[in-house]
């Protein structure tokens, strides 16, 4: 449900809709403002506590953010039919990616002031860990590299010395 609300596809469209009704429109910040607000909202309680749904939730939220950041663009399998493409995922968008950097941050400002409200260890495990997260996700030192060869997509397998090659079927 989050990959499929947070969608890059989606994202273009709300983009695309900004440019057509401008000044009137739903905008890709307030988009992914309210996304951020909503997934984390018990960070403007009084007394600041996570269950843990919640923060499965969150840490589903801090990885896609981290996969549109620094995620490689998907490669395409040569050959594959061009009703199959629609199916892939799209990349990141530049305007995407800095709208979800300048989201990480806001985010790590909101942590950073319930960790104060927060007596819970496993919450405040939980803050401190998402901190760390971002902090990570927002170092361009801890990004994924860009070669082809680490996200090419394998349809069959390349080495047969890998499926056990003295693996024989006897009658």
């Amino acid at each position: 449900m989050l990959n499929n609300l947070l969608s890059s596809a989606r994202f273009a469209r709300i983009i695309e809709q900004e440019a057509v009704d401008g000044a009137a429109a739903y905008t890709p910040a307030d988009f992914l403002a309210t996304v951020r607000k909503g997934l984390w909202k018990e960070l403007d309680a009084p007394q600041v506590k996570i269950d843990a749904y919640r923060r499965n939730l969150q840490h589903a939220y801090l990885d896609l953010a981290n996969n549109k950041i620094n995620g490689a663009a998907p490669v395409i399998p040569a050959g594959i039919p061009a009703e199959m493409l629609a199916l892939l995922p799209a990349a990141a968008s530049a305007d995407e990616k800095s709208l979800y950097r300048a989201e990480l941050r806001s985010l790590n400002a909101s942590v950073a002031a319930a960790l104060a409200k927060t007596t819970d260890r496993q919450s405040k495990a939980h803050l401190e860990g998402a901190r760390d997260q971002i902090a990570r996700i927002l170092d361009p030192k801890f990004a994924q590299p860009t070669s082809a060869a680490t996200s090419v997509i394998r349809l069959g397998i390349d080495d047969p010395e890998i499926c056990w090659p003295d693996y024989i079927i006897r009658p």
